[in-house]
């Protein structure tokens, strides 16, 4: 296996991150556009309430700097100490999946207990990335 390989997923999450700011500056468009927010809102985020959807998606833009930061340390690590291996890249892959079911959840219908079930199973893979890559640094 190439140990390059571990690096997509990281691409993904990179490509999902720029989809959600190409979405939440459209939609910041529209809102100034239809009237329902002001330009000036923006300079602090207050002084009006935004739109729904826009406010999930700029929550879930804020998200994608939270715990997928661990997701983008743990990666490097694995591909700068060349300890790439089948199960870390099914779980990079895994991780990037729940996350994009993440995104999905948050940005459409939201139900905060699907969306709180997608968020957990994407953080337990994550860490468990983080484990499996200690362990195994441990035995070397």
């Amino acid at each position: 296996m190439s140990q390059t390989w571990i690096l997509y997923p990281l691409f993904a999450m990179a490509l999902l991150t720029l989809l959600v700011s190409v979405r939440m500056l459209r939609m910041r468009v529209r809102a100034v556009r239809e009237g329902s927010l002001r330009l000036s809102y923006f300079r602090t985020n207050q002084g009006a309430e935004a739109p729904m959807p826009l406010t999930q998606t700029t929550q879930h833009f804020d998200n994608l700097f939270e715990m997928p930061v661990l997701f983008y340390v743990i990666t490097i690590i694995i591909y700068v100490t060349h300890s790439a291996t089948p199960l870390l890249l099914v779980l990079a892959w895994a991780y990037v999946g729940l996350r994009l079911g993440h995104a999905y959840v948050h940005m459409t219908y939201n139900n905060v207990l699907h969306r709180l079930n997608v968020f957990l199973a994407s953080t337990l893979v994550m860490f468990a990335m983080w484990f499996i890559w200690v362990g195994e640094m441990v035995v070397s």
